[in-house]
């Protein structure tokens, strides 16, 4: 698929899901949960081998992130990026206050992924977290 195309599956994934109960929905789902900024941390530090995946922008990303987090920019090329990966293994998303990251999760699912873990809030909430225990 193109850029272009991949776009336009990404703009047309999140019109179709963009009302709040089907947001409900999503995380109603065994496979995606939805948790809070300190459970977040714990699991990503009790799982090793799981990947972390920072869904928002190069420059966000460059601004601040979990240092164990991938950038995979949600609004560009996503699906194609995310197809590298493995869908065995956990994986963590976060964006900045947690509105693209619903439906990244949700495009997840849809390509195979069985463990899917979302920072309720978004990075804003982790934010000073991380930079606190970087200074430690």
């Amino acid at each position: 698929m193109s850029k272009i195309g991949e776009f336009l599956y990404t703009i047309y994934a999140i019109q179709r899901y963009s009302t709040q109960s089907s947001i409900t929905k999503i995380f109603n789902s065994k496979t995606i949960a939805q948790l809070p900024a300190k459970e977040y941390l714990q699991r990503i530090d009790d799982m090793p081998d799981a990947l972390v995946v920072d869904l928002r922008t190069p420059l966000e990303y460059k601004i601040s992130h979990h240092p164990r987090a991938i950038n995979i920019n949600f609004l560009y090329n996503f699906k194609s990026e995310i197809a590298q990966l493995d869908t065995t293994k956990p994986i963590f998303i976060t964006c900045l206050t947690a509105h693209r990251s619903p439906y990244a999760a949700l495009l997840l699912k849809n390509l195979g992924f069985k463990e899917i873990y979302d920072l309720k809030g978004g990075f804003l909430t982790i934010r000073k977290m991380i930079e606190v225990r970087d200074k430690t």
